[in-house]
């Protein structure tokens, strides 16, 4: 009988899960084929940028009589002070596959400093226009410059297996006023109380289940 309990066990639990887990693991090896065989982003893509250089460049053009005469014309100075995210008449698409561009004559000119909201609907391309800032989608025509240096922060919150606490602090040093001020401003000290053991409870796995409400403002904390 023991026989027969371990052999039902093993064809009606196991060998399904078996199947399942084998062909979940087809599909992710064909993902990660898919991504390695992309072609790769040169170097070159990236805007060349010259601190305080002054250029000049000599063409021929012809006047009204057909007679060639050298003009000069001088090229913008590029300062190293002028950083932030130059986008004019950009178009995009996520792959050479696809016709239409993904976004289409976008200029914008965000500085340091500045703070610029972004609004529209569900696939009207926001994330792409961000991707686009970091050289993710294909640019077909017009330009993107990013002068100095950019952080992305998306949208998804997640947390370690781990306090509370730790996953605000992530590292850093405690500091009783400034970290209940933070916790304060994000709105946790509900949350805190709703807590079995306050901001010392274990979240993850082996946790409490955190809502996504409760995980975004832990990341915000963060």
């Amino acid at each position: 009988m023991a026989f027969f309990n371990t052999l039902r066990n093993t064809l009606t639990k196991h060998f399904p899960a078996g199947i399942a887990a084998t062909a979940e693991l087809v599909v992710a090896c064909h993902r990660i084929q898919d991504f390695l065989v992309l072609d790769e982003i040169s170097e070159s893509d990236k805007p060349i940028e010259y601190m305080s250089s002054v250029f000049s460049e000599k063409e021929k053009e012809a006047n009204g009589n057909g007679v060639l005469v050298s003009v000069e014309k001088p090229i913008k100075r590029v300062d190293d002070r002028e950083k932030g995210v130059f986008i004019k008449n950009m178009s995009v698409r996520w792959n050479d596959e696809i016709l239409e561009p993904t976004l289409k004559d976008i200029s914008v000119c965000v500085k340091p400093g500045e703070l610029l909201a972004v609004i529209g609907s569900v696939g009207s391309g926001k994330s792409s226009l961000l991707m686009s800032i970091l050289n993710e989608l294909t640019v077909t025509s017009g330009s993107m410059e990013v002068k100095g240096k950019v952080s992305y922060a998306p949208q998804e919150s997640w947390a370690f297996i781990s306090s509370v606490r730790d996953n605000i602090l992530f590292g850093s040093e405690y500091n009783e006023e400034k970290y209940n001020k933070v916790v304060h401003v994000c709105a946790l000290d509900r949350d805190f109380k709703l807590f079995p053991f306050g901001d010392k409870t274990l979240c993850g796995e082996r946790g409490v289940s955190l809502s996504g409400g409760q995980k975004a403002r832990i990341t915000l904390a963060r």
